[in-house]
Order: structure tokens, then sequence, then C-alpha cells
């Protein structure tokens, strides 16, 4: 029987005492694989997710038992666990399949799932994504914070070595460059959508559209597209979300890319929202609470 014991460490902590002791035992092999060592790979054809240890890419397949041992790595672990779950592989602490969704990586994984359109999607820290790149289609990539907002942290990258500028401490999301004139942002509430704007940039100054990042944006006076719309309200209910922001790319050749979808997205200055999105807010909020969506007391 052949076990991953997943640690945050370089050190000789219990994780590696634990793996001498079971290995001298003669009844299993355990393997120590530690958190900057994984790879996560998901897109339209599949979910995988490797070990590089010592080096040497082993595919989560391999493995009997995955035990989730030491601390670190608090936005990979649901990716482990949950890719783990899909593929039927045991795995030890199942705590770690409860997430808020905050890390942009576990939503990809639940927007696949859901079978809505998404990048190709590599999530690591640095010293993987460089193992990534080598192997990838040639080509511009974007590697972003995978619990990045507003557009910070977010490079574009023809390099291996322009990943030098990213925190090796750190997870990140690495796509390709999907080359568009514009996103949608979208405020969904329930099943319909609050609120929505396009975003633009100046591409002489940079590859994002946020606002924030020198992007501008245009509301949308006449209703969105329907299957816009439908992406947006389905990428917010498969994380859980009742109202949320839903980011959605549009690539040159007019294919939509779902980014992103988060509880606590931002709001332009107030004398700029059209008073019909706190018309539309109230009546859904109250809606909401006359239903009774509310949890059960000693839940």
């Amino acid at each position: 029987m052949k076990i991953a014991i997943l640690t945050g460490t370089h050190r000789k902590n219990s994780a590696y005492k634990t793996m001498n002791a079971l290995n001298s035992r003669g009844q299993v092999t355990c393997e120590l694989v530690h958190y900057d060592d994984v790879m996560i790979t998901i897109d339209e054809n599949q979910e995988s997710c490797t070990f590089y240890h010592d080096a040497e890419p082993r595919d989560i397949d391999e493995f009997d038992l995955i035990y989730i041992h030491g601390a670190g790595g608090e936005e990979l672990r649901p990716l482990v666990a949950s890719v783990a779950e899909i593929k039927g592989i045991p795995f030890l602490n199942s705590e770690n399949l409860n997430t808020q969704y905050i890390c942009k990586a576990s939503q990809y994984l639940k927007f696949k799932r859901a079978g809505l359109p998404i990048p190709r999607t590599i999530v690591g820290y640095p010293s993987v994504l460089r193992k990534a790149f080598e192997t990838e289609a040639p080509g511009a990539w974007i590697i972003k914070l995978a619990a990045g907002s507003n557009g910070k942290d977010n490079f574009l990258i023809n390099a291996e070595n322009d990943i030098d500028s990213c925190d090796n401490k750190s997870l990140y999301v690495m796509q390709p460059f999907i080359a568009n004139d514009f996103d949608y942002w979208i405020i969904v509430g329930g099943d319909k959508v609050l609120l929505a704007y396009k975003r633009s940039r100046d591409k002489s100054r940079t590859h994002v559209n946020n606002v924030h990042q020198g992007g501008t944006r245009e509301f949308t006076g006449n209703p969105l597209p329907k299957r816009i719309e439908s992406i947006a309200i389905k990428a917010s209910n498969a994380v859980n979300r009742e109202i949320s922001g839903v980011d959605i790319l549009i690539s040159a050749d007019n294919k939509p890319y779902l980014l992103e979808s988060n509880f606590n997205y931002g709001l332009p200055k107030i004398e700029d929202i059209p008073a019909s999105y706190f018309d539309s807010l109230q009546e859904y909020l109250i809606a909401y609470a006359k239903d009774g969506h509310r949890p059960q007391k000693g839940a």
C-alpha cells in the first residue's frame, strides 16, 4: 500500500517521523509530499493532482491513501481533498473539504464540476509553476494570486524567468492569456441579475480590465445575453452564494470564460450606481427573509 503524507514544512517534523516509523514496519510505503510540490490542473477534460516528490512527478492516482497531515497550504488542502474525493481515493482529515471558496483555485474546481466554461487552470506555488511552464504550450500566460482581488498581483508572463517576480510562499493560479476586449462584471441575487457592466482597458498599459487597475466601466442598459446571464447565475449557485459578483471574460472570438464569483465584491462610487440596483437588491433581500431562508437554531 502506498501512502502520500502531505506536510507544510521541509523540517524533520512529526510527518517526517511518522513516515519513517511506518516505512520501517514493512507493510506500507509512505512518501512525504510538501505542499509546495503539489500541482493541480483543471480544465474541461480533467481535474488532476501531481506530486513532484524528489522532483519526479507522481500522479495522485498512484497512491492508495492521502494523509493530509501537516499545517500550512490552507488554500491548497481543499483542492487536494476534492480531487481525491472525485477520483475515489481515500484521504484522511475530510474537514479539508469544507471551504468558503474565497480562493479562486477552489472556485475553478466547482465551476468545472458544474459544467461551466473556464480557462485551462494550473494551481501551485512558483516552484511547480516553473515546471508547468516548461511543459505547457508556448505563449503568454497569466499568473495571479489564488486569493488575490482587484487585479492585484496579476502578472502577464512570456518566459519561465518571469515567475521570479512571484512570492515563493504564496499560492498562484496560472492560465493562458486569452485575447479579449472586455469582460462582464455581474452582481447576482438568487436567480436574477441585479446589476451588470462591461469593463475594458487601455491595451497599451495593462492586460487586466479591472477598474482598480485603470480599466473603465460601462453599465449595460440592455439585458445581458441569455448565455452570459445563465453562466453568472450558475456560477453563484456552484459556490453556494446567494449574492455574488461574477466576472466573465469574453474572448476575441466571442467565447465566455468564467473567472470568479465573489461574495465580497466591490461597488463603484454611490453616485455612479443605478438606483435600480438598490431597488432590486432591496426586493431580493425582503423576499429572501420572508421565504424563511435562514439557518436553523443550533445548526
